[in-house]
């Protein structure tokens, strides 16, 4: 998503939330993915879900979604947001629902 800044010293801070599910088990080792937010090429957050192949091993980490992070700007062009996610390890499979369920990316630009 491109979005333009409205002032030229101010905060921009995108948030992002979704429903996914993440299929399979961690009987072949270690699954992990990695969620991030980068607002002009530069990383503004990151998270971390990980199922280790151990007994008790529900999720370890923070989960993926939602993800918030924020940059300070200086300048009225535009920007560039990408949400990512990868996976990281393993050969689970990650399934997104339809936007209209539970999907949102709000984006807050602070005047400073």
């Amino acid at each position: 998503y491109t979005y333009t800044p409205k002032s030229a010293n101010s905060k921009i801070i995108v948030e992002y939330g979704n429903l996914y599910d993440i299929t399979g088990d961690s009987g072949n080792g270690l699954d992990k993915f990695e969620s991030s937010i980068t607002i002009g090429g530069t990383m503004v957050a990151k998270r971390h879900q990980q199922f280790p192949n151990a007994a008790g091993s529900g999720t370890r980490g923070s989960t993926l979604f939602p993800i918030c992070g924020g940059i300070d700007n200086a300048a009225l062009t535009p920007r560039v947001i990408n949400i990512t996610l990868t996976r990281i390890n393993g050969d689970d499979t990650v399934q997104f629902y339809s936007a209209f369920f539970d999907a949102f990316m709000k984006i807050t630009e602070i005047s400073l």
